[in-house]
């Protein structure tokens, strides 16, 4: 029997396959940054849904008190962990990406992250804004899900672990972010 926190990665290694299926027909090379697709839009609406669960999960355990209505609740009960969170960066040696999801976090306001924008946007008007369904905002996304299962585990360690030594316990481990969570760029146009 699969245990319920196992279930969070598991539904991202599910994901994962799915993007990297992708670049079958897209190569993920920066020329291709704004192609955009119904794949795209879906990675990253699906991502972006999971990621919103995840982080309700994480709010009531850190602050069980305050609202967690929406991404500006979240990011402000992560207060604490936002430093830790923007500063993250996930690399895929494979494809050559690199993603900092939460760099935004580090203005005074905390804005909401392009990626996150370009999911509402796509939800609510997919008609005018389909091409924010694409290839950054999509590897974004699922950089973003990724980091976030990760501190989805940290946060319920009873061990008070590290997500570096997290990320080594997931078994199996990710196709996208085979390497360590570091690097010096990010993926822009």
């Amino acid at each position: 029997m699969i245990d319920n926190k196992q279930r969070f990665w598991n539904y991202y290694l599910s994901l994962e396959e799915d993007f990297i299926k992708i670049s079958r027909y897209v190569d993920f090379d920066i020329k291709n940054s704004k192609t955009f697709s119904i794949e795209f839009a879906r990675i990253i609406m699906t991502c972006c849904q999971e990621i919103d669960g995840l982080l309700k999960l994480i709010c009531e355990r850190l602050d069980p008190d305050k609202p967690r209505n929406n991404i500006a609740n979240y990011f402000e009960i992560l207060k604490v962990s936002l430093n830790e969170l923007k500063d993250f960066e996930v690399d895929s040696i494979k494809y050559g990406l690199t993603s900092k999801p939460f760099i935004d976090l580090s203005s005074a306001e905390h804005k909401s992250p392009d990626w996150w924008l370009a999911n509402n946007k796509i939800k609510h008007d997919r008609i005018n804004n389909f091409e924010e369904a694409n290839l950054t905002n999509a590897y974004n996304a699922i950089s973003a899900l990724y980091i976030i299962v990760l501190f989805y585990y940290k946060v319920y360690d009873e061990n008070g672990q590290e997500i570096y030594s997290i990320k080594r316990d997931l078994i199996p481990e990710s196709q996208l972010f085979i390497e360590q969570i570091s690097g010096i760029g990010t993926f822009s146009e």
